[in-house]
């Protein structure tokens, strides 16, 4: 035992003894490859300095490294003179030929080509016998065999202002060619001429020296993305800043685009300049500029900087969190952001995640998206509820008899949900203030009921499209707990309205609800796409579109601590898109949504005053938010003349809808920016149109 012991102590003397040599031996490699990569940036800049000599090209503190760079420091400078280092010769490296002053690049190119040699191992060099040229297109690869006889134009954002190409004695590329950036588009154009002229081989175009050894064209490094970016959020800024300027609905016709753009994809790369003029060339004559103050039509879209300021992030980001695993950050970040706006609207305890909550939020690219989860989770839950209590009825059986409902004001998306849930779906009627009422609801359950079908899912609105009327939900919601339907609220628009307390009201009754969705994308000035969504149990959900491929899972997933996104949605991808969220609800607080909500019902009410001062209009329903509908008292062939008038004009723009039989024109408070100047000149125009138009109508009438 004590001879084992020993031994265990020579063992580990040898070990540590080991140690110590492999550390000194890893220190003693660092240094010489720190020595030799100084001695590499040494070449290049000496080399540097003599060819630009040799070309008369006048030298600037900007054109030259700095003291400070650990390459030249001590060896270039010389109190603050520069050396004529002659530049080493490395044995790998062929003696270049130096331009002559002045002389044209095509020239250049040709004394390059017929000078260049390859070292050989031994220091000697030879001229080589050029194979026949690559048919391949300029900027690819030539084929492994070709690697070794290459020439590479670079484009070096070091040598913006050389006046002349410059060889850089790279050992990693034996030739390669250094152009100033300025004239790398001057090289691409005389690029295929040379390649088929010379017999030579293709030339293999850079857009910078720290590309020099990739083997692809990088169309945008990270310093020119920092310019461009620049540039971009200049752009976005300003346009936004004078969008007033721009008339707010585009003046083409259909097809406009297609004559303005090539039929296929450029196969070589186009400069950022060219991309970016074609902005104000092709694609804003066709925008529809939703953020105008002078926007009138649908609802809101909203937009603010922080939020893009956050979509900017999320895009650099890239991630796609399907997954906790994923991303762990997009998922938790959505949690408790869904959660934070759920205390901002007082949305009952059930709906929030917490920390052990059964509930939840999360947010879906559209109210649409949002009412096709809920109604496929209700379809899925009552087949399984139906089964149980009758195991004869297959799911076949059953799916022939689920009917689904909704107001006969809500949206069309409702109606394409049920289409695509293959399931049947039936308006409920809405009374006089286009609001759905519990005993209407009862009254078409009890005559579906009676024929044998099985009602499962009904669709309230708050804030309907047509004319933001609103559900009566202490109505509706006892009814659906009673009859195990699946209540879901689309608050759309109006939800962002619940942020404030004197709108709360509004969604009292949510209590019964199985599951709520609004979009802050719409006027919580988070841009698209953000549409919110909660649900009163997440099991309904996941139980519906739980789907686990090996290469899915993470062995947190069932440790109950964290969501799968990917089960609460139709898609399994998803973007960042919480950042907004997070951006905003931070950089404007409650009180500043809250500021911006009030503003917009203050201008609908001043329009909604203006309209009845003037005999000749008529309000169609209750102003309660931010939408006017208003109409010419008479024919509706009147008032689709007048809004005609409007759309021709392009200064303002509205759409319409249909309020019982009645063509109605809806006025929506949009813009972020839009001010109370702007409602009295959409009214002014407005009344001005009318004007002219019961004039010409009058006449018509007499005429006939």
């Amino acid at each position: 035992m004590e001879g084992s012991g020993d031994n265990t102590c020579v063992r580990r003397e040898q070990v540590n003894d080991l140690l110590s040599l492999v550390v000194e031996l890893k220190d003693e490699v660092e240094r010489l490859r720190t020595i030799r990569e100084r001695e590499r940036e040494i070449d290049w800049w000496a080399h540097t300095l003599r060819v630009r000599e040799h070309v008369g090209a006048s030298h600037t503190p900007e054109d030259l490294p700095p003291a400070s760079h650990p390459a030249v420091e001590g060896d270039l400078r010389e109190e603050g003179e520069w050396k004529q280092v002659p530049a080493r010769r490395s044995r790998q490296i062929p003696s270049l030929p130096l331009p002559p002053p002045q002389l044209p690049l095509q020239n250049w190119y040709g004394i390059l080509q017929e000078e260049l040699a390859v070292g050989e191992e031994d220091g000697t060099s030879r001229q080589e016998v050029p194979e026949r040229p690559s048919r391949r297109r300029p900027g690819i690869t030539t084929s492994s065999r070709r690697k070794s006889r290459r020439v590479i134009v670079v484009g070096d954002s070091l040598l913006k202002r050389a006046e002349g190409p410059i060889c850089h004695p790279d050992p990693l590329h034996r030739e390669v060619c250094c152009l100033p950036g300025a004239w790398v588009k001057e090289v691409l154009d005389k690029v295929p001429t040379l390649v088929n002229a010379s017999d030579y081989y293709p030339l293999l175009v850079f857009q910078g020296f720290s590309d020099i050894k990739s083997e692809t064209l990088i169309p945008m490094d990270a310093a020119e993305f920092r310019k461009r970016g620049k540039e971009m959020v200049d752009y976005i800024a300003d346009y936004l800043e004078k969008i007033d300027k721009r008339q707010v609905f585009p003046d083409v016709e259909p097809g406009y685009l297609r004559p303005l753009i090539p039929d296929c994809a450029p196969q070589d790369p186009e400069s950022f300049e060219d991309v970016f003029k074609d902005i104000e060339k092709i694609i804003m004559p066709g925008v529809t500029h939703w953020h105008s103050p002078y926007f009138f039509a649908y609802f809101p879209a909203a937009s603010s900087f922080p939020a893009l300021l956050a979509d900017m992030l999320c895009g650099g980001i890239g991630c796609v969190g399907f997954s906790w695993a994923a991303s762990p950050a997009c998922t938790e970040l959505e949690t408790v952001m869904l959660d934070w706006l759920g205390k901002m609207i007082n949305l009952p305890e059930e709906f929030l995640a917490g920390k052990d909550g059964q509930g939840g939020g999360v947010i879906q690219g559209s109210a649409s998206e949002a009412t096709l989860i809920s109604l496929l989770a209700a379809r899925t839950k009552t087949i399984r509820r139906v089964q149980s209590e009758k195991p004869e009825l297959t799911e076949a059986d059953i799916m022939g008899r689920l009917v689904a409902y909704a107001s006969d004001q809500a949206h069309s998306s409702v109606e394409k949900a049920a289409l695509i849930g293959g399931v049947k779906i039936k308006n409920v009627s809405s009374d006089d203030t286009f609001s759905v009422c519990g005993s209407a609801l009862k009254k078409v359950l009890d005559e579906d009921k009676a024929s044998g079908l099985i009602p499962f899912f009904f669709c309230a609105t708050l804030g309907t499209t047509p004319c933001c009327s609103f559900d009566k939900l202490l109505e509706l919601g006892p009814i659906c707990n009673k009859e195990n339907i699946w209540m879901h609220i689309d608050a759309a628009y109006a939800g962002s309205a619940f942020i404030c307390p004197e709108f709360r009201h509004l969604l009292n009754g949510v209590e019964f609800a199985d599951s709520f969705n609004f979009n802050p994308h719409k006027w919580l000035l988070v841009n698209f796409d953000c549409s919110a969504m909660w649900v009163k149990k997440r099991s309904d959900l996941t139980g519906a579109f739980k789907l686990e491929p090996l290469y899915l899972q993470h062995h947190h997933q069932e440790s109950g601590l964290v969501t799968d996104y990917r089960h609460w949605q139709i898609p399994l991808g998803r973007r960042f898109r919480s950042l907004k969220l997070w951006f905003v609800l931070r950089m404007y607080g409650v009180t500043g949504l809250q500021e911006h909500i009030r503003k917009h019902v203050r201008l609908s009410h001043q329009f909604e005053h203006l309209v009845l001062q003037d005999e000749r209009f008529e309000i169609c329903a209750e102003v309660v938010l931010g939408l006017v509908c208003f109409r010419l008292k008479g024919s509706n062939e009147l008032n689709k003349a007048l809004l005609k008038s409007i759309d021709e004009a392009k200064k303002i723009h509205l759409v319409p809808c249909h309020l019982r039989e009645k063509f109605v024109l809806r006025f929506a408070i949009c813009s972020r920016t839009v001010e109370s100047t702007h409602i009295k000149f959409a009214w002014q125009h407005i009344s001005q149109l009318a004007t002219d138009l019961l004039k010409t109508w009058e006449l018509n009438h007499h005429q006939q």
